[in-house]
């Protein structure tokens, strides 16, 4: 897998909502999906894909680093939001 070539601006001691809104307002290539949840699964299950969504169809989660709690949850983040892009892919949707 490639390395990224998203550069995003510093964190600094934003909190995590308005780190992205300040990403997604000062590039219209960024949509602002932080707390914005998906259906899935017929409408049974619900998930935030993702933080950020780029134009260029890149998925972005953004955790600032606090410990193990948050890398877990980045990595289960990461997780449904492939898992979710890999069905839509073959079942079709876009």
């Amino acid at each position: 897998m490639p390395s990224s070539k998203i550069q995003l601006p510093s964190y600094g001691t934003n909190t995590e909502p308005s780190y992205l809104k300040s990403v997604a307002a000062g590039n219209g290539a960024y949509a602002l999906m932080d707390r914005k949840e998906v259906m899935i699964g017929g409408g049974r299950s619900r998930v935030e894909f993702c933080d950020l969504y780029s134009n260029n169809k890149e998925i972005i989660h953004v955790k600032k680093y606090g410990g193990a709690n948050l890398l877990s949850h980045l990595f289960s983040q990461a997780l449904v939001s492939a898992t979710v892009s890999s069905m839509s892919r073959h079942s079709g949707l876009k």
